[in-house]
């Protein structure tokens, strides 16, 4: 499964602009939003529950709905018909789309079909699991009315799943993982890293600012060890986003 670069930038973009939410909303709808844009879903939402009652502690949408009555008295009844249920798969998983989890029409012989996916027109159903316990799960759900997810809505997903789990987690110990403990740099420091992290090799550095190739790799590894970066790529995340490794 590959993906492309336009893609990426899409995922940077939207991984940039969430904000860490609060334990008791760990992803505002405007962020749910945003999510379905990136993905290309007709909503999406946010769910925690326990196993033990199936009692969910935490509901949010990207986009407001009129509740539905009728749901208080399906949801129960059929849940457990669910090919996509919160503790059937697990965060190592990856993103599930329902029609490669269950033939179309073995769903259709479903209650869980008839009752739920029907009436509330829904054509397909795309989850990830952000966490996971033995008493609780934490999903993201994207919805279609019109056509199934593909591959390419898969594998973003993919690359959200690690960034989406970061929120969740800021969210509920009320930290930022992308708030990451300023660091001081000289001025040549700053000056080489800055120009490593545009894509400038060591051998072009030294002649922009007059210095070795072993001086800049020497203040390269002097900026890495403060930014508590291992390479090019980690240091430029955390100039760009301050996000620590």
């Amino acid at each position: 499964m590959r993906i492309s670069t336009s893609d990426v930038r899409n995922i940077i973009r939207f991984v940039d602009a969430a904000p860490t939410g609060t334990a008791a909303e760990v992803f505002a709808p405007s962020t749910l939003g945003a999510l379905a844009g990136v993905i290309g879903a007709d909503q999406a939402d946010y769910f925690e529950v326990q196993r033990q009652d199936r009692r969910t502690t935490q509901f949010t949408k990207a986009y407001f709905e009129d509740d539905a009555p009728w749901l208080d008295e399906v949801i129960p009844r059929i849940s457990h018909q669910n090919p996509l249920g919160a503790f059937k798969w697990r965060p190592a998983d990856g993103p599930r789309r329902m029609s490669a989890v269950i033939d179309c029409r073995e769903l259709r012989r479903l209650d869980y079909y008839r009752d739920f996916l029907q009436p509330a027109r829904i054509r397909a159903r795309l989850r990830v699991w952000v966490w996971g316990s033995a008493e609780a799960a934490a999903c993201l759900t994207l919805l279609r009315s019109d056509q199934d997810f593909t591959d390419r809505d898969v594998a973003k997903l993919a690359v959200l799943q690690p960034h989406l789990a970061w929120l969740r987690q800021a969210s509920v110990e009320g930290t930022d993982p992308r708030r990451a403990a300023e660091a001081d740099l000289t001025v040549r420091e700053a000056q080489v890293v800055t120009l490593a992290a545009s894509g400038q090799a060591s051998k072009e550095i030294g002649e922009l600012l007059s210095m070795s190739p072993g001086t800049v790799r020497k203040h390269l590894e002097h900026a890495y060890r403060k930014l508590n970066a291992d390479c090019r790529s980690e240091a430029a995340a955390w100039l760009r986003s301050g996000r620590s490794s």
